[in-house]
């Protein structure tokens, strides 16, 4: 009897396990639908945004029907269906369909259609509109006559052009054959027609309507219901036959007590807090058997909830795009500002800046001044791209501030880069009746011993010069500064390594959550001043070191520094020391390393060697062997700056780390960021279930600090 009440009880947690984590899922399940939806919308809008203006205007039927067919077939699109507003034909095109011309460098004139079926006007140089009589029969082709001249030749001439109505395209309906009715009912996402309209010219010229099929994304939704289903039911059967060995062949006290802990571990998976039984505790062997499957299944619904959310991730995509304008947002500017130091790139950074965006806004409201800077954005990208596609990239950070990276580029090109900017946005203060001072532009050499800060800090000293200078102008800084920027600090690097002047601090002090009073850890940070006592910035410090092969010896001499700082002042604490990824790459530094943890092993415990995550996943490998040779002489390892574009989740668990340390960012401002929280509320999960601490970096704001505590971090500065 007590055998089956207990299976009855294993059962019943069970259960409440698998069905709290399948009504989660389908809670969630139409949000993710909706997100699934709209991006596909916007991937069919912008396609049809960028294809369709030059096809309507030069009336290519068969253009239009394939592209129509493009989306249709390639872009789940269920209907779609172009209604004109207007009927315009080009100079070119009446040419072509001429009935005596033969090219089009005739010049046209006297354009003319029998007024029973409508007028026919000029919009623009080239450009006609035809007007169509009430009567006119679409199924017809229309006769247009006009005079053709070249040289002292004229001649009378007619085209016949083909106009429709409306132009329209379906898919075949797909059945059903998948999904039940009860899975549509809960995550139906009532849809509609989407409408774009076609401009060419200043004119709009037609309205696209369109629908997507959304059949595919229930599909895909229902399938990893069904997967998540079947691995409960497996887990399931699982747990009662070893729970069923456990309980009928060992002591029913101690089985109790084991199963109560797993209860209360299956509670904790409920509310979301994944996390492993420690076997080591449980004596019975079955009992154990039991704590491994249940721990199996806690990482299984983790990564499969992960999996949930990192789906949701890659359709939202927008991290690193402006929502106005669709360009790179600053996120984006600095990660490539990262690649370019690593690559050792050259070239130049502007920023540029439409000047009273404010008091713009003021006279021509919010809605017009959003379209002035997608205008602005637009002209200027597309400008961007003539010049160089490749090489050459336009960000927009916030309000009216932008930023150009140009690689491979001097002082000269950029000189006439920033001057066709200026020219290309010359008809921007005449359509919005705006102020003719629009734009100022501010470059600067990209400079390998700056940083991201110092670099935008000279580009936007150049771009004031040039507000002071004269209206919608530029200011280039010259490379001779930065020359000589580089041999000041290439003199004071030399001087700092080759006497041994380097002065460590220990800072950042950092303190459990659950004790705010005990400190944790520090980082070893040396002190750069300068005689003008001016603070050098690391990575400018560490770049001029390593030109000079310095740069090992400079980490050299911070590790002996923390190790006698340890031994001296008898620290309990952990101590993190920076290095270079590049050092790590070098056996005769390794083989040195080695030797002096050896020999101080009693306090190798207290080193935690600290490697940034963009260098960690620009060097994959060799990160992963620096972790487990660092193991194996007793130090620890932690991963700083982390962030979830350059390492995924999923990706560390192939990594023995022993500290995470989170990107600012990502503790900012938390409670208004969903993003944010799904991918802390990850990565807590994630060290939860594989004994890694996760720790925040100076975190300043009472909620911020509160809701990282309730998620389960370890530890953090302040």
């Amino acid at each position: 009897m007590n055998l089956i009440k207990n299976l009855f009880f294993v059962a019943i947690s069970f259960i409440v396990i698998v069905s709290s984590v399948l009504y989660l899922y389908l809670a969630n399940a139409k949000k993710d639908i909706d997100l699934k939806v709209k991006s596909r919308n916007n991937i069919v809008l912008k396609y049809l945004k960028e294809n369709m203006s030059d096809p309507v205007l030069q009336s290519d039927f068969a253009k239009i029907n394939s592209i129509f067919d493009y989306i249709i077939k390639e872009k789940n699109t269920k209907k779609v269906e172009l209604e004109y507003k207007k009927y315009v034909f080009t100079k070119n095109m009446l040419l072509q369909k001429s009935d005596n011309i033969d090219d089009d460098s005739w010049l046209i004139g006297d354009v003319t259609t029998d007024i029973r079926f409508g007028e026919i006007s000029e919009l623009n140089d080239g450009i006609y509109e035809f007007v169509h009589d009430k009567n006119f029969d679409f199924d017809e082709l229309l006769n247009i006559k006009f005079q053709s001249m070249k040289a002292r030749q004229v001649q009378n001439s007619v085209s016949k052009i083909k106009f429709y109505k409306q132009i329209s395209m379906m898919s075949n309906e797909k059945e059903n054959d998948v999904l039940p009715d009860w899975f549509l009912d809960m995550t139906y996402i009532k849809t509609g027609v989407i409408d774009v309209s076609i401009w060419a010219e200043k004119e709009n010229l037609g309205i696209v309507g369109f629908e997507i099929d959304n059949y595919e994304i229930y599909v895909e939704e229902f399938l990893f219901f069904k997967q998540l289903v079947v691995y409960s039911i497996i887990a399931f059967f699982i747990v009662l036959i070893i729970a069923f060995l456990v309980i009928r062949f060992f002591d029913r006290r101690n089985v109790l007590k084991s199963l109560m802990d797993m209860a209360k571990f299956s509670e904790h998976i409920v509310n979301n807090k994944f996390m492993r039984i420690d076997e080591k505790k449980i004596k019975i062997k079955e009992a154990k058997l039991l704590a491994t499957s249940l721990n199996k299944v806690s990482v299984k619904i983790a990564s499969l909830t992960n999996e949930l959310n990192v789906s949701k991730d890659l359709i939202e995509q927008k991290s690193d795009v402006d929502d106005l304008t669709q360009l790179p947002n600053q996120k984006a500017f600095e990660f490539d500002m990262k690649k370019m130091f690593v690559s050792g790139s050259k070239g130049y950074i502007l920023i540029l800046k439409i000047d009273n965006l404010k008091s713009m806004v003021e006279k021509i409201g919010a809605s017009k001044a959003d379209e002035l800077i997608r205008d602005f954005a637009s002209t200027i990208n597309n400008m961007v791209l003539k010049i160089n596609k490749t090489n050459i990239a336009i960000y927009r950070f916030y309000g009216s501030e932008f930023a150009i990276i140009a690689k491979k580029t001097d002082g000269e090109e950029i000189r006439k880069i920033s001057q066709k900017i200026l020219n290309s946005l010359k008809d921007l203060p005449e359509k919005f009746n705006i102020d003719d001072n629009l734009i100022h532009i501010g470059a600067t050499p990209f400079d390998p011993h700056g940083t991201v800060e110092s670099i935008l800090n000279m580009a936007n000293v150049a771009y004031d010069k040039a507000v002071k200078d004269s209206p919608n102008s530029y200011c280039i800084v010259s490379e001779k500064y930065i020359e000589k920027k580089k041999e000041k600090l290439e003199k004071f690097v030399l001087d700092i390594i080759n006497n041994k002047k380097v002065n460590v601090k220990y800072l950042n002090d950092t303190y459990l959550l659950d004790n705010p009073d005990e400190i944790i850890m520090q980082e070893a940070v040396p002190n750069l001043v300068n005689d003008n006592k001016e603070e050098i910035a690391i990575g400018v410090f560490i770049t001029i070191a390593k030109e000079n092969n310095l740069d090992l010896e400079f980490d050299k001499l911070i590790i002996l520094s923390a190790i006698n700082h340890i031994k001296d002042k008898k620290i309990k604490h952990k101590i993190a020391v920076n290095l270079a990824i590049e050092s790590i790459a070098k056996e005769d530094f390794m083989q040195w390393l080695k030797a002096e943890l050896l020999q101080n092993k009693e306090i190798a415990d207290k080193i935690v060697f600290s490697i940034t995550s963009f260098s960690a996943s620009q060097n994959k490998d060799l990160f992963n062997s620096f972790v487990n040779y660092i193991h194996k002489v007793g130090a620890k390892i932690i991963l700083k700056r982390y962030s979830n574009d350059e390492i995924s989740i999923e990706e560390l668990e192939n990594i023995d780390l022993d500290y995470i340390r989170v990107g600012k960012d990502y503790t900012l401002d938390i409670n208004q960021d969903s993003e944010k929280r799904q991918m802390i509320r990850n990565l807590s999960i994630f060290g939860n279930i594989n004994d890694v601490h996760i720790m925040g970096d100076e975190i300043k704001f009472e909620k911020d600090y509160e809701t990282v505590k309730k998620f389960g971090f370890y530890a953090t500065s302040r």
